[in-house]
């Protein structure tokens, strides 16, 4: 869970980095390279909590939530179970 907790942060981090060797490689202007890189940063955190959130709705599913669904599938079955034995009398 903790490592979830980075996730944005190392996305941000990542393309921060892989922008800022483009903008060296291709000899940017240093203000047009910080307007890049500001956006980039700000788009990626945005994107990376958006990650953390799917993958927390798909991994950590509530405990609670489940078995409520568990129990109700159980008494769907034993309604299923009760109409098919009156149906054989």
């Amino acid at each position: 869970m903790k490592r979830l907790k980075l996730l944005p942060i190392l996305i941000m981090l990542i393309a921060g980095l892989i922008t800022c060797v483009i903008a060296i490689v291709k000899n940017f202007d240093n203000a047009y390279a910080l307007t890049i890189l500001f956006i980039v940063l700000l788009s990626f955190y945005i994107i990376g909590l958006i990650a953390r959130a799917i993958i927390k709705k798909v991994c950590f599913i509530d405990e609670v939530a489940l078995s409520e669904e568990d129990e109700e599938s159980a008494e769907d079955e034993m309604t299923d179970e009760g109409s098919t034995k009156g149906d054989n009398i």
